[in-house]
């Protein structure tokens, strides 16, 4: 059973429009390029594969109406070992991919970048995966198209800074993901003026000494039994923050309403309405388009996204070679300016701001980007 490394729900980004669309292209039409998707088919995230699959086909077949590029597509499960990896990357070698669309998983994504070390092949991300997954050459292999936790955690100290507290305590679990994002906000808080000041969840007693302006926290399942015997505490406090890891339907609480108020940031994940009907359609399940299935459309249309990402970028590439096709998605555009940083990390990012009701549940109430 394989171990999972990322959450795709609340996490994901809503598709790009690659400006590559309406550029020159710089060499003549090619016939064919090769792209490996790596795929979800088994274990738990099972449910990843099938939009995958049909995600790239549309993609697919969309180059080749508009550009005359024909696509292949190589599908591959990476399985569950190391060894089961590398079959999988003998088999891509076999096909001569061009592209790789990288696992939605952060080991096996690792493992991809550290045996194509030697010989590098771009590599395009759909999911948020771990920091530091890159080929470590001059140049970076492997680009993003959803945000990192540490991303998303500065956006969250940006926008806090921006609601301009006097004082904010970060309240933090014990556990690697709460500390990798106490580390990014009070840092990006203290940077921008706010006095920080840091306690652990546990400490209930210095916890209820504090009179902050704001509260910030950050943890995962221990928000739970934190907020059932503290919610007096949250309740008195002005502006009240959670991140990602703890923000969930508090409805069948009973102290859900000390909720009221609080503030919540996920990167977009709002897929065109076309692109969602035509998944949906693919998969021959319109349930999708409700709530539930807004997650996993969201990374059908971001695997639409880098499909076309990769197929514009061969046709903009001064060459046929694998560095040249590098360069090409390196100096991609997006929405408003480059797609990528130097780094390969997603440059424009754009997040929903969420607010809890009474009810305990939480809403849209705004848009938020930090850069």
């Amino acid at each position: 059973m394989r171990k999972i490394r990322i959450v795709l729900a609340a996490t994901a980004l809503a598709g790009f429009v690659f400006y590559l669309v309406s550029t020159s292209v710089a060499k003549p039409i090619a016939p064919s390029m090769q792209v490996g998707v790596l795929t979800a088919d088994y274990g738990e995230l099972y449910f990843a594969g099938p939009v995958q699959r049909a995600a790239a086909k549309l993609a697919a077949k969309d180059l080749l109406d508009s550009t005359g590029l024909k696509v292949n597509l190589s599908f591959q499960d990476g399985g569950d070992t190391e060894t089961d990896m590398v079959s999988v990357l003998n088999r891509l070698k076999t096909f001569e991919s061009d592209v790789l669309l990288a696992p939605i998983e952060s080991t096996q994504a690792k493992f991809l970048s550290e045996k194509l070390l030697a010989n590098p092949i771009p590599i395009i991300s759909t999911a948020p995966l771990e920091e530091g997954l890159g080929l470590k050459k001059d140049k970076t292999w492997f680009f993003r198209l959803a945000s990192t936790s540490s991303q998303d955690a500065s956006a969250l100290a940006d926008y806090v800074s921006q609601e301009k507290p006097t004082s904010c305590v970060l309240v933090f679990a014990n556990n690697s993901y709460s500390k990798a994002l106490l580390r990014t906000i009070a840092f990006g808080l203290s940077m921008r003026g706010v006095r920080v000041q840091t306690l652990p969840i546990a400490d209930r007693k210095s916890i209820k000494k504090l009179d902050p302006d704001a509260l910030i926290l950050i943890s995962l399942e221990e928000s739970v039994p934190f907020m059932s015997e503290m919610k007096d505490w949250v309740g008195k406090i002005n502006k009240v923050y959670l991140v990602p890891g703890n923000m969930a339907d508090y409805s069948s609480y009973a102290w859900a309403r000390y909720l009221e108020g609080a503030v919540g940031l996920t990167p977009q994940a709002e897929p065109s309405a076309s692109i969602r009907i035509r998944l949906a359609t693919a998969l021959g399940n319109q349930a999708l388009l409700g709530q539930r299935g807004r997650s996993i459309l969201a990374l059908g249309s971001r695997t639409y996204d880098a499909v076309t990402l990769a197929g514009l970028s061969y046709l903009k590439a001064k060459s046929p070679s694998r560095d040249s096709l590098r360069e090409a998605i390196a100096n991609s555009q997006g929405l408003g300016g480059a797609l990528f940083e130097e780094n390969g990390y997603l440059n424009e990012r754009f997040y929903s701001v969420l607010k809890y009701s009474t009810a305990g549940t939480y809403a849209v109430s705004s848009t938020f980007s930090p850069d």
